[in-house]
């Protein structure tokens, strides 16, 4: 048993592809794979046929994108906790209801040659992945991971939220919008960053440093980035 292939991201996003692709060898034949996994505390289970043969090697491919979208939670409509639950208030906090982990165990049945009944064969392929619950589908000409948003160095690295531009781009608010931007800790030294403010001419306004508490667990922190919420 073995896994051919996996998701190649750190942490991705749900409606992108969470794709594996397992093999068992077995002179007995296989007719199915089993794939119980947790989401968010509740039990899924997906079967499979294999998808090709090649003589005694059974592949299996296993796309867990659409139980990660139906049984994660938030649901998509509820408030996430990367909002503030009131505006104009100055806002950082640790985002788990947007993060998740996903455990699954793969087992495979063969028939059993004497009695030709299905039989568990023995042994299990383990799958796991970091995912982000929510958030709107990437379009298909960008990376469809979040690779580039973990943050293990004091760095300008981009939020998950910045401007469609680029980091060297500005993205104007008025001085009374509430801004929330959020980002992905992957480094437990990390607990403090920069916020820079600017005018409407690129001017600096003023510099500022906030502290959190770091983590390498990939659990995002949102922290409001409009004056409203930096007053």
């Amino acid at each position: 048993m073995s896994i051919i292939y996996g998701p190649v991201y750190l942490t991705q996003s749900m409606y992108a592809p969470c794709l594996w692709v397992t093999k068992i060898t077995s002179s007995n034949p296989v007719v199915k794979a089993s794939l119980p996994a947790i989401v968010d505390g509740t039990s899924t289970t997906l079967d499979k046929s294999p998808f090709n043969v090649m003589a005694n090697d059974y592949f299996f491919e296993f796309d867990f994108s659409r139980i990660l979208q139906t049984q994660s939670q938030p649901k998509p409509q509820a408030q996430t906790s990367i909002f503030g639950a009131n505006f104009g208030q100055p806002y950082l906090t640790a985002n788990p209801d947007i993060h998740g982990d996903f455990l699954g165990l793969v087992k495979y049945f063969v028939i059993d040659p004497v009695t030709g009944l299905l039989v568990l064969a023995p042994g299990t392929d383990i799958l796991t992945k970091e995912y982000a619950l929510s958030g709107a589908p990437q379009p298909f000409n960008e990376n469809q991971g979040f690779n580039n948003y973990c943050i293990t160095y004091a760095g300008n690295q981009p939020a998950l939220v910045t401007h469609p531009l680029g980091l060297s781009n500005y993205k104007p608010i008025c001085d009374t919008e509430n801004e929330y931007m959020t980002f992905l800790p992957n480094d437990a030294n990390l607990n403090a960053f920069n916020i820079m403010t600017f005018d409407s001419n690129n001017n600096l306004v003023e510099t500022a440093v906030k502290k959190f508490t770091g983590n390498n667990t990939f659990t995002p922190y949102t922290i409001g980035v409009g004056v409203p919420n930096l007053s």
